[in-house]
């Protein structure tokens, strides 16, 4: 919940002050939440299907593999493309990140 809730305010803060959007660490923090969003669903769903019991640390530290990847391309600028290409079409490991993403939603939802 936490995450979500510091996602929003990075977000809120850049929509209020554009200027901020040139701010690297600003956008380097909201792809991290972002992209840890969908992990904290999963162990949080995980936790309460198997009545507490949380997910061990060497899982969550698999499952953040590829948010850290993905964050580690956000914050080191967009040179590469691999996020985003220069005229502004998604890149490939942008879709990696959505699949990995998705796939971790559903999978909470279907435990559920």
């Amino acid at each position: 919940m936490g995450i979500a809730a510091a996602g929003g305010l990075c977000s809120l803060l850049v929509r209020w002050w554009p200027s901020l959007q040139t701010v690297p660490w600003l956008g380097a923090t909201r792809h991290w939440l972002a992209a840890a969003v969908p992990v904290a669903w999963y162990s949080l769903v995980i936790s309460l299907v198997s009545m507490g019991q949380r997910p061990s640390s060497s899982t969550l530290a698999r499952l953040m593999v590829i948010p850290v990847l993905t964050s580690l391309l956000a914050a080191g600028g967009g040179q590469h493309g691999l996020l985003w290409r220069a005229e502004g079409a998604p890149g490939p490991w942008l879709w990696v990140h959505v699949g990995y993403s998705l796939g971790l939603v559903v999978a909470g939802g279907g435990a559920l």
